[in-house]
């Protein structure tokens, strides 16, 4: 058997395997509309007073240079595996690097601890001007990624960190970024795009291609905005860093249309559209606004010029003697 042809085997089992019991089968407690929407969630969800997502107003922020540049450790390699689930809510990625003992992971730019990661999903709306979970002065974007990370003090999966940390406000680590629309396809989300042709209705998996997950964040990953909130779906856990990134990163109508024809339910077949929890009230939360550049570099130059100015010192002092 060829390596395509064995490609083709094992998506079609995970497909086989991912198909939804239609005759029984849990019906979901909440929805993004109607009478299972937002306003009737439970619990936290509703009582909480740092939910997510709000809306970041530039004049109320505060600007910071102090923190250290946020490193994205792995985020360049790619993993033995991905796959692409529709669970009926959204477009799910996880990574699998069971064999190869490695994952990525977040630190530094102002975290409390190493994130590790666990996995992605977007949100996006059902036509233009609405689709993201977070909004920018009022203005929303037309989709957004999410990637969740978990602090790995607390344990070695989002589940047992959940379990251990008793919902402290440094459990999980969000990762936002939005995309901007552009006439032309953008290449780095075609291994996605493909694939979700595949899972069409919700509960079916599928194989991507391989693609490290650098190729999902925007150029510049210094410049970012950073508040405590919470997750975005119930339960609402009030456990996370937010960092969501300043610059968007380009898809076209023609791939965002590819997500927008994702569908859920058995008997009643609908379109997964406007997957979006709505904004929530700041409660006098600081929102930070980070930007790292030259950090590095600043850091950089000064041991060089450190370095230089003792050669000098030295042959000054063999000068002199």
């Amino acid at each position: 058997m060829n390596i395509l042809a064995k490609l083709v085997f094992v998506n079609v089992l995970l497909v086989l395997a991912s198909i939804p019991n239609v005759t029984g089968g849990a019906t979901p407690i909440w929805r993004y509309k109607g009478d299972q929407g937002p306003e009737y969630w439970p619990g936290v969800c509703t009582t909480g007073k740092r939910q997510s997502p709000i809306n970041i107003e530039r004049t109320k922020i505060r600007k910071t240079f102090d923190y250290e540049p946020l490193v994205l450790v792995n985020y360049d390699r790619a993993p033995k595996k991905i796959a692409i689930l529709n669970n009926g809510f959204t477009a799910k990625l996880t990574f699998d690097n069971s064999e190869t003992g490695w994952s990525a992971k977040i630190q530094g730019g102002g975290l409390p601890g190493t994130y590790q990661f666990e996995y992605l999903d977007f949100h996006w709306g059902s036509k233009l001007g609405q689709g993201s979970e977070h909004t920018l002065d009022g203005i929303s974007y037309p989709m957004e990624m999410q990637l969740v990370h978990f602090n790995t003090k607390y344990g070695d999966s989002m589940t047992t960190a959940l379990e251990k940390s008793r919902n402290w406000y440094d459990t999980l680590a969000f990762v936002a970024v939005w995309f901007q629309l552009r006439s032309e396809d953008n290449p780095k989300l075609e291994p996605i795009i493909k694939t979700l042709e595949f899972i069409q209705n919700d509960g079916l998996k599928f194989q991507t291609p391989l693609f490290p997950l650098m190729d999902l964040l925007p150029e510049n990953t210094e410049h970012y905005f950073r508040y405590n909130g919470s997750m975005t779906r119930p339960t609402c856990n009030e456990v996370v860093l937010w960092t969501v990134f300043r610059e968007s990163v380009d898809i076209s109508i023609a791939q965002l249309k590819k997500f927008r024809q994702l569908t859920f339910g058995n008997k009643r077949i609908k379109r997964i559209l406007d997957n979006f929890r709505p904004i929530n009230d700041l409660n006098n939360r600081p929102v930070y606004e980070i930007d790292t550049y030259g950090v590095g570099s600043t850091a950089s130059s000064i041991s060089a010029i450190s370095c230089l100015t003792y050669l000098v010192f030295v042959l000054l002092l063999k000068l002199l003697m």
